[in-house]
């Protein structure tokens, strides 16, 4: 195209004369400088666009990585406290319901000795203690001595589960959703192998009790094992999602 309007140009340079040909060079001179000028002018706008973008999406990508960062760590923060608390529970509870349970022998205690032993339990309330030092009787201290201890026993376990429960609760937005489930239903269970100890001990069903240590064995055990192995293995993942992610840092600088 360009070449037919040369063409073009010289004819009429040769019909036009000296005048002609004066114009033609000043076109073809400015002309390519004006339109040198506004290509580069152009250019430079496209760069300067494309580099602003690029900036911006850049910076929303960091801000997003930073944030999903942060997730992470503060799952890596979560899990171990977790699992550490879940771990307190389970064990408190075995303890508990396990079908061996020991007790002081208080029932040959003379009634002085009984008296300074009841008043050196310092986890028993004052009433407790009152009515403990107001049998005489051996066997039947030996009976209330080992109902109280349960009962304070029973709540200690509560206790740990409940801490799970409220620390895992409160967590669970940074918890995948297989945890999430996992420790929702151990949960449960860990609640209804405590109950129904607490029941049967109070009303004195062996069978009751016996249950809910089955209940523990049989279906709270293996839970117990597959939330350890799920853990075991999200951290791995992390881990080495983290060591990834330093090597393509190292790369890009």
């Amino acid at each position: 195209m360009e070449e037919q309007i040369t063409k073009f140009l010289g004819a009429m340079i040769l019909y036009a004369g000296g005048p002609a040909a004066i114009a033609f060079v000043l076109f073809k001179t400015l002309g390519e400088k004006w339109l040198d000028s506004k290509f580069s002018e152009r250019l430079k706008s496209v760069e300067y666009r494309y580099q602003f973008e690029l900036s911006e999406l850049k910076q929303r990508l960091d801000t997003a990585a930073s944030g999903l960062n942060r997730i992470h760590q503060k799952e890596f923060e979560v899990l171990p406290e977790a699992w550490g608390l879940l771990d307190e529970a389970m064990n408190t509870l075995k303890w508990v319901i396990s079908p061996l349970q020991s007790y002081v022998d208080v029932g040959r205690l003379q009634e002085e000795e009984w008296v300074e032993f009841v008043e050196e339990l310092t986890h028993l309330s004052n009433s407790e203690k009152k009515y403990l030092k107001s049998i005489y009787i051996s066997r039947e201290r030996q009976k209330a001595y080992n109902k109280i201890s349960d009962n304070h026993r029973g709540a200690l376990a509560q206790k740990a589960i409940r801490e799970f429960q409220n620390y895992s609760a409160r967590n669970s937005i940074f918890l995948p959703e297989n945890l999430r489930d996992q420790f929702d239903r151990i949960r449960e269970l860990l609640w209804s192998a405590s109950v129904t100890k607490s029941m049967g001990r109070e009303i004195e069903d062996w069978e009751m009790q016996q249950k809910a240590w089955k209940e523990l064995d049989e279906k709270v055990e293996p839970l117990f094992h597959e939330i350890r192995k799920s853990i075991q293995d999200r951290i791995a993942h992390q881990s080495k999602l983290n060591i990834d992610g330093l090597n393509i840092d190292g790369i890009r600088r």
